[in-house]
């Protein structure tokens, strides 16, 4: 199988005028969501108008919001509950240029974020600088979270080695994950440089991809196609 990776399509409704021969365009647009001192770091639109964003203060992401038509959802936020980690709670959410979350044309989202061992949400600043942070990816559907793969957890075809992040994030329209996870030694974390490599989830089973099974194409606006090339 060879992975067809498409760029995401990040964009705005947007209509360029001139009111004249010869002047310059203009550009008029309908906002999708107005914030108040709550940047946004990233979005994500998929086919059916969907859009996703992280938003946050200056620190960083602490949200992950879906807007519809007539709906606004803040489906995951700092000093939430992590699933699959009791006791403790998200800190953080990874955007921007690594390309951290992803949207399908289901409203399904592949998210990574980070936690710490944290049981109060109101004191969630004060542990959050104490506390060590780790990394996760996780997937939602329907309202529901749920951990796809944890900082210390093996690395499928790797023997010794444990995940520690996870950037690169791609989600297609079956529920297919592709991702870039870092790694490194189980034995001796945070003495050996990390490793990286791209990695395939599908009905709960990971898969470690070849660089060659993968080609970037600038045709379409998907965010992975699973072909038969080759």
């Amino acid at each position: 199988m060879r992975f067809r990776v498409f760029p995401i399509a990040l964009a705005a409704a947007a209509v360029f005028s001139s009111q004249a021969a010869g002047d310059p365009p203009s550009l008029t647009g309908t906002p999708i969501v107005l914030t108040s001192g709550w940047s946004v770091y990233s979005f994500a639109l998929n086919d059916s108008g969907t859009v996703v964003f992280a938003g946050g203060g200056w620190g960083g992401a602490d949200g992950l919001v879906k807007v519809r038509p007539n709906s606004f959802l803040k489906f995951a936020s700092r000093g939430d509950p992590v699933p699959g980690v009791p006791g403790s709670l998200f800190t953080g959410f990874a955007s921007g240029r690594f390309g951290n979350f992803s949207l399908n044309n289901r409203d399904e989202v592949a998210f990574a974020a980070f936690y710490a061992a944290c049981g109060d949400p109101a004191e969630i600043d004060a542990c959050s600088r104490t506390h060590q942070q780790y990394s996760g990816l996780f997937h939602y559907s329907d309202g529901v979270i749920r951990a796809i793969a944890l900082d210390g957890e093996p690395v499928p075809g790797s023997e010794g080695q444990i995940f520690h992040f996870f950037e690169q994030v791609r989600l297609n329209n079956t529920g297919m994950i592709l991702f870039r996870g870092q790694f490194g030694s189980a034995e001796r974390p945070g003495v050996e440089m990390l490793k990286s490599a791209l990695f395939l989830w599908s009905d709960g089973r990971f898969s470690r991809v070849s660089p060659e099974d993968v080609i970037v194409s600038t045709e379409g606006q998907g965010l992975i196609a699973f072909t038969d090339e080759g």
